[in-house]
């Protein structure tokens, strides 16, 4: 032995080694051996590796030298001062080695690592005290007593989602988080099968689900699994049934009567629709918005809606299909042009209002209603301020066949189509006025309905002329015969009937 203690000029020596996370301090004069942990709180489950600086121990500087396990005693809420070795023999923990080594030539620091401590050797809640004796303390003397404690902690579950609420057509992502259940530190555990295991996903409905769970690493106690929703009970690609207004609970039972759970509520929410601008001119592309996240219903792919879009003069309008504008962003997009009906372009005129309309079909249960209307519209032009909105007038036969040439005698439609700008619901009178070459009224008649809210209506009055010559045809509406109020401005064109 080089002496009693180790004898240095300086009286601090400083032991650094690659596998120690921190820096052992001792004055050779003062102290003697110390012992330490790699960490003050551990969980079930995890390693604990013990240090044990013994300068005594360092017998030779050329070699790595060994202390017995039997050199250290253990005390816990299960054990009173039992020695390491017959620790691991009675509870089946195992040591990275048989004894504690040194950490390298000279360093007279010594480890070993426990592996997986479990609860035959102690309980949550507990500690584990680790004694060593110095036999040769600085300065001589009797043996020292040397004590380091390791708290246990208590059972550290969590159930966490990764959002706040999800649609019925969402894929849920559930994390466990439960270093108790991480079984083999080496290898990525799982839980769950098909029928049953330790992660139990329920409805309010009675539905019970074991999503299947992957460790997220090896050793982390972290466990991920997904469910997919439907609200459609026939589909076979849902692992729960839901609608609006449920909630969705994932427990994680470890023993019977202990469980940890968290819940998720089920939403929808109603959804959006805009142009991207509030004024066009004729010939521009029209880029319209439909934002609703209950449509994002398949997270693998790029999901599409469908709107209808149309104008005072193009009532039929036209139905424009919207794509997701990613994965799971639930905005939808959709372009087309104002001009002529050719190339699926929207037909305006100048001084128009074009309208869209989204039919939201996952509508609050709040809202008692199955299905939701949603509009949006914007101007062409700078139209009248008008609460019906009236197109240019068009002659039609008894066959619906629009006509260039009238004749005398023949029965003739006077046609337009109505709009109700406003979302609230009107009530019009549409009247035509037929005059003659000399400005007598040779035709005066009334169309009376309901437009609902952001309704278009094509609206005719039938009209024979009995005499050749020129005719002026003016339309416009009145929200009442006995009180009128103007609607709409006035269109008026004229007609030549020939014999």
């Amino acid at each position: 032995m080089l002496g009693k203690k180790l004898l240095i000029l300086a009286s601090v020596i400083i032991l650094l080694t690659s596998s120690i996370s921190q820096v052992i301090v001792f004055d050779a004069e003062a102290i003697g051996a110390m012992l330490d942990t790699d960490k003050d709180e551990i969980n079930l489950g995890q390693d604990l590796t013990i240090r044990l600086a013994e300068p005594d121990a360092n017998f030779d500087s050329r070699s790595i030298e060994r202390i017995p396990l039997s050199g250290l005693l253990i005390t816990t809420d299960k054990f009173d001062e039992i020695p390491l070795d017959k620790i691991l023999d009675k509870t089946g923990i195992r040591a990275s080695q048989s004894s504690l080594m040194e950490t390298g030539f000279n360093t007279g620091v010594f480890e070993v690592t426990l592996e997986s401590i479990n609860s035959r050797l102690v309980d949550r809640g507990h500690d584990i005290r680790i004694v060593y004796f110095d036999n040769t303390p600085s300065g001589g003397g009797s043996t020292t007593r040397i004590e380091k404690t390791v708290h246990v902690g208590k059972a550290s579950i969590a159930v966490k989602f990764d959002k706040n609420e999800y649609t019925p057509f969402d894929t849920i992502e559930v994390s466990v988080v439960a270093q108790m259940l991480n079984i083999n530190r080496n290898k990525i555990d799982t839980l769950n099968t098909p029928t049953g295991g330790k992660v139990a996903v329920t409805t309010a409905s009675g539905q019970k689900y074991y999503p299947p769970m992957f460790e997220t690493g090896a050793n982390t106690g972290v466990f991920v699994g997904k469910i997919k929703l439907t609200p459609d009970p026939s589909s076979r690609e849902g692992d729960l049934v839901v609608k609006s207004g449920d909630r969705i609970k994932v427990t994680v039972i470890i023993i019977p009567g202990f469980e940890v759970s968290n819940s998720a509520v089920i939403a929808t929410k109603l959804g959006s629709i805009s142009f991207d601008r509030s004024n066009y001119a004729v010939g521009d592309i029209v880029n319209v918005i439909v934002t609703d996240r209950d449509e994002n219903k398949d997270s693998d792919v790029i999901d599409t809606v469908q709107v209808k879009v149309w104008s005072s003069t193009d009532t039929d309008g036209i139905t424009l299909t919207l794509q997701e504008l990613g994965l799971f962003s639930g905005t939808f997009e959709g372009k087309f042009t104002l001009g002529g009906r050719s190339n699926g372009m929207l037909q305006v005129s100048d001084n128009d209002i074009i309208f869209a309309r989204y039919q939201d079909r996952t509508v609050p249960s709040l809202t008692n209603v199955p299905v939701k209307d949603i509009f949006a519209s914007a101007k062409v032009g700078s139209p009248v301020n008008a609460d019906i909105l009236i197109s240019e007038p068009s002659l039609f036969d008894q066959n619906g066949t629009q006509l260039q040439n009238v004749k005398a005698d023949s029965l003739i439609a006077v046609q337009s189509s109505l709009t109700n700008s406003r979302a609230e619901m009107h009530q019009f009178v549409y009247i035509t006025n037929v005059k003659d070459t000399d400005g007598f009224t040779v035709q005066l008649a009334f169309v009376t309905g309901t437009l609902g809210s952001f309704q278009s209506l094509k609206v005719g009055r039938s009209w024979m002329p009995d005499l050749a010559g020129k005719y002026t045809v003016e339309v416009f509406v009145w929200d009442s015969i006995v009180e009128p109020s103007m609607l709409s401005p006035v269109k008026k064109f004229t007609v030549m009937v020939k014999e």
